[in-house]
């Protein structure tokens, strides 16, 4: 799981799900 923020300073969680 990574966190990244946004262009507008919004923080988001992008979790990475195994198929």
């Amino acid at each position: 799981m990574e966190m990244t923020v946004d262009k507008e300073g919004e923080v988001e969680m992008v979790i990475d799900d195994e198929n």
